[in-house]
């Protein structure tokens, strides 16, 4: 899992910022590559985890 993390880690800037929806698409896409998981909204809500950048 460490991989994964370093190809899609944002780098820190000491201000705390949301991922833009290309830094989204390229973490689904370097999970897929690693066989990774990913819930749905529906099921990350089923077990509390709001996924929400409203």
């Amino acid at each position: 899992m460490g991989h994964l993390f370093e190809e899609t880690a944002l780098l820190w800037n000491g201000v705390p910022q949301f991922p833009t929806p290309e830094a989204l698409v390229k973490l689904l896409e370097v999970s897929a590559r690693y066989g990774y998981w990913n819930a749905f909204p529906e099921e990350n809500a089923a077990v509390g985890i709001n996924m929400s950048f409203n």
